[in-house]
């Protein structure tokens, strides 16, 4: 096969098809799947943030007992969500005595 920009198909040892992409493709698909290793990467640790703050409403980890900078403020992140959900009870309350008829 000629060097340079052409594509082509090889067989590997097992006799299956592969495709030879020419360098620019190469570089192209290794930016492209970075990218995606980046993206998934932060979501991973999203959802895991998202994870342990839903978990902490309800439960306290035995290192969090002897920080007492820690209890307070898991104390007021369980205030702050329980006063989210009573606004948007109330609020949802509200819509449905006087807004929709």
């Amino acid at each position: 096969m000629h060097s340079g920009s052409k594509v082509g198909l090889t067989t590997d040892w097992s006799g299956q098809l592969e495709t030879v992409a020419a360098p620019p493709l190469n570089r192209a698909v290794r930016r492209l799947e970075a990218s995606c290793k980046a993206w998934r990467d932060a979501l991973r640790s999203y959802l895991a943030q998202q994870r342990l703050s839903f978990t902490w409403l309800f439960s306290t980890p035995h290192w969090m007992r002897a920080d007492q900078t820690a209890l307070r403020l898991v104390w007021w992140l369980r205030v702050l969500v329980l006063a989210w959900h009573i606004a948007i009870l109330g609020a949802a309350a509200v819509v449905y005595l006087w807004v929709i008829p």
